[in-house]
């Protein structure tokens, strides 16, 4: 899988998509660690609802439609429509 760069990530964009997962995790009701980055905290509790272990259907439509709301506040906090969040310092999306 190869990353799509759109462009360099601000330090404001990271600020912006912090403040966004935090937001997204009380919303929720994601438990994250104050001491560690959200983002990271909630794109591994999404993966791990995912992939990590087999779910219910009910279960698995469910964080589907979660990851899917998760996609569009990050293309909000980042102001891009295609943006999938932040690696190696670069906003963009995989492919």
């Amino acid at each position: 899988m190869a990353w799509l760069v759109e462009r360099k990530a601000t330090d404001e964009d990271k600020d912006a998509l912090e403040k966004a997962a935090r937001r997204f995790a009380d919303r929720h009701e994601i438990a994250i660690d104050l001491n560690e980055s959200f983002t990271s905290q909630v794109e591994n509790e999404l993966a791990y609802r995912l992939d990590g272990y087999y779910p219910a259907d009910w279960e698995r439509t469910y964080w589907k439609q979660i990851k899917r709301l998760w996609l569009g506040c990050v293309r909000r906090a980042l102001h891009s429509k295609d943006a999938e969040g932040i690696a190696w310092d670069t906003v963009g999306c995989s492919e």
